[in-house]
């Protein structure tokens, strides 16, 4: 055989990898919680933000309908349907 046993060649790498492998895995459970973190704070929000959202739609819906309703009122009213205004 020539050349260096291949443990030599290898074990600086093996080394090396188990060496990066622990702070790669604290920093990948750091973005892992962070995202989550975010996801929650965004369900929260949301779950929170629902009922005023559909107040306010619900409030210019009806205040909508009800300046529809308003003029269709004012028109019938100005003129009798029996022709006696």
């Amino acid at each position: 055989m020539e050349g260096p046993a291949a443990i030599l060649l290898a074990g600086p790498w093996v080394l090396l990898a188990l060496m990066l492998s622990g702070p790669f895995a604290v920093l990948v459970t750091f973005v892992v919680l962070l995202a989550a973190a975010v996801a929650l704070i965004g369900l929260v929000a949301a779950i929170l933000a629902a009922p005023f959202v559909l107040v306010r739609r619900l409030h210019g819906f009806r205040s909508a309908h009800a300046s529809m309703h308003a003029k269709r009122v004012l028109r019938v009213s100005g003129a009798s349907r029996w022709g006696a205004a």
